[in-house]
């Protein structure tokens, strides 16, 4: 209603750098925070964090005499969305990474739902897609070093959600110029890592 929600496709060379902000066509801001998700990996500017991927299939189905208000969680979630309609997942895949669904992995998931429903369903829609994740299970939150306006905010999948929201308040908090992040999640320190194993291979390569 405001006009302050924009469907497009993000165009990276589009965005503006001046002293005090930043312009990505007609807006202009003091910061602009990329929170992409696996699609990091698209990001000039991002892309050699140490973010991993790995690809989920989930089920929608239809179940009317399934009695279920809350989240079930247990080899498998189900999330109730109303109308008798419910959310089911999810599959783990370490290698694809594409958004394209498997019969592999419905059929991975019609077994987990037999094992713990006994009521009827039919599936309404299967889908897929790629959770960004790191190996220490810690988010990706930080400033680019490069350009102070820009920053980071990627929840590699961490588990729970007193976490995120604890680094949401602090990464508002470093907008507004209080306070430092901690350096387990600054992407600061995963980018001199990423750099240092650059270095190693470039040595390595060169001995040989």
């Amino acid at each position: 209603e405001k006009g302050l929600l924009v469907y497009d496709s993000f165009d990276y060379k589009k965005i503006a750098f001046f002293e005090d902000h930043i312009a990505y066509g007609d807006i202009e801001a003091r910061h602009i925070i990329f929170a992409e998700g696996f699609g990091l990996h698209e990001n000039p500017y991002f892309n050699e964090l140490p973010l991993d991927g790995t690809k989920g299939e989930l089920l929608i189905i239809k179940a009317p005499n399934l009695n279920l208000d809350c989240i079930l969680n247990s080899s498998v979630f189900i999330l109730p969305l109303g109308n008798d309609l419910f959310k089911v997942g999810a599959t783990y895949n370490w290698v694809d990474k594409t958004n394209a669904v498997s019969d592999e992995g419905k059929q991975e998931l019609l077994e987990r739902i037999d094992e713990l429903l006994d009521c009827d369903f039919e599936i309404v829609d299967h889908f897929a897609g790629i959770r960004p994740t790191v190996k220490d299970r810690r988010p990706l939150v930080g400033t680019h070093g490069g350009e102070a306006a820009q920053r980071v905010l990627d929840d590699a999948a961490v588990p729970g959600g007193e976490q995120v929201r604890e680094i949401l308040d602090r990464n508002a908090c470093v907008l507004e110029r209080r306070v430092e992040l901690p350096t387990v999640v600054a992407v600061q320190t995963a980018l001199r890592a990423a750099h240092h194993r650059q270095e190693r291979r470039d040595v390595e390569q060169h001995r040989e």
